[in-house]
């Protein structure tokens, strides 16, 4: 009877270490992943620039936590070159004008873009001014006025003059001659040699003359020269 009984308590205790272990579970040590790209800015963000305007932009990439250290570098392209390029340095040049998107796309994750919007706007003038700004011209007198044009680089045209009084001035819209309009009170009458009045009338007359001026533009010569004078 003795020894039936210690068979039964170690066949139990057989099964009640089975059932322990069927509980247990052991889960192996996961390795890090690696570091990637979590996103490219383009900066700046927008820009206008001239036909023929140089502008660099920069790219910033930000990566996400893991081991190694990722590609940072960004592929440079234009949504229309024929508005504006870009070098594979993220420089900008202006081409023609409209508005065109630069983008800068990561090498080591296709999928991380940065953009900025570029305006290429026309060539023009930004201001024309006029020395001296005020003349007054006395007849038989010269003066020199000139004009400075202040325009983007690349930027071609000639000067045209007008007069916002003809009656005044006038000038010539492409040689910069002006005309002056002369108003004087005159007396005209002739003597002998005894100082005797003659012919004419001592009564005053208002005379208006139109005097002509005129200065070579393609030259530096600064002096107006009086051409012609006659009768308004």
């Amino acid at each position: 009877m003795q020894k039936f009984t210690r068979s039964l308590f170690a066949v139990g205790a057989v099964l009640g270490l089975a059932a322990c272990g069927d509980d247990v579970s052991v889960t192996p040590p996961q390795e890090p992943l690696p570091a990637g790209i979590a996103s490219v800015t383009v900066a700046p963000a927008s820009v206008t620039i001239a036909i023929g305007e140089k502008v660099i932009l920069t790219a910033s990439v930000a990566t996400t936590q893991g081991t190694g250290t990722p590609v940072t570098t960004v592929a440079w392209t234009s949504a229309n070159a024929t508005i504006a390029s870009v070098s594979a340095t993220g420089e900008v040049t202006g081409v023609a004008a409209g508005t065109t998107t630069i983008r800068a796309t990561s090498t080591a994750d296709a999928g991380k873009v940065g953009a900025a919007a570029v305006t290429v706007r026309a060539l023009q003038v930004q201001s024309v001014s006029v020395q001296p700004q005020s003349l007054s011209l006395v007849v038989g007198a010269t003066a020199t006025a000139a004009a400075t044009v202040n325009r983007d680089a690349g930027a071609v045209g000639t000067v045209t003059w007008a007069t916002n009084n003809a009656t005044v001035a006038s000038v010539n819209a492409t040689t910069g001659v002006i005309t002056a309009r002369i108003v004087s009170d005159q007396v005209s009458f002739s003597r002998d040699a005894k100082g005797r009045e003659v012919a004419g009338t001592e009564a005053v007359m208002e005379i208006t003359d139109m005097w002509t001026f005129e200065r070579d533009l393609a030259t530096q010569d600064p002096t107006w020269r009086l051409v012609a004078a006659r009768s308004a």
